[in-house]
């Protein structure tokens, strides 16, 4: 059994969900891999599509799309327009020059209706705001099971959580997320307490 398989067969037991969350682009093969040996462990693979990233142009959604439906299992999809925050590394990498820079409205706006099109060219229905899906096994879990305060153990690079009353995050650097595996240390980065009852 892989190692996801084991992780999944250990972790898939009691009202547990676990939210997955991959810092490299989907396009690379690593991630197909990874997204395959979740499918044939059971898995329910969902994959959240973030547009209005620096430099992205028309079609690069629709691609990203296209490879996921045809080259892995994927049983629904999210699009979501990147939130920016104005003190973000993101926004000073493009600021100085690092990075390209975002797109404007009208090309996200572009990049939205592209990637709604290639959704429904590969018979992804919408069943919620944001949410494709072409299986049934996608039921959004995990926001149903985040407004309900229930356990969810993250997965992957920049995964967020909840155990019992503590919010959790995964390392979001991909390398350091890798790095602490290999290692043997748990790369959980957040680790919140409850709010003080007001």
């Amino acid at each position: 059994m892989t190692k996801t398989g084991r992780w999944f067969d250990q972790g898939n037991r009691g009202r547990r969900r676990f939210r997955t969350s991959k810092g490299v682009p989907p396009r690379h093969q690593r991630s197909a891999r990874v997204l395959h040996n979740l499918g044939e462990n059971g898995a329910v693979v969902i994959v959240d599509l973030i547009y209005g990233l620096p430099g992205q142009e028309p079609g690069s959604v629709a691609h990203d799309i296209r490879f996921l439906a045809e080259e892995t299992p994927v049983h629904g999809l999210d699009l979501y327009a990147l939130r920016r925050f104005p003190e973000a590394p993101l926004e000073q990498a493009v600021a100085n020059g690092r990075l390209p820079p975002f797109p404007d409205e009208s090309a996200q706006a572009v990049l939205l209706a592209e990637g709604e099109a290639a959704l429904q060219r590969f018979d992804f229905e919408p069943f919620a705001p944001r949410h494709w899906r072409r299986s049934p096994r996608e039921r959004s879990l995990y926001n149903r099971c985040a407004r309900r305060n229930a356990d969810i153990l993250p997965f992957g690079s920049a995964a967020g959580g909840r155990l019992g009353p503590y919010t959790l995050a995964a390392e979001r650097n991909y390398e350091a997320y890798i790095d602490a595996l290999q290692n043997r240390r748990k790369p959980v980065t957040v680790l919140l307490p409850p709010p003080p009852p007001q």
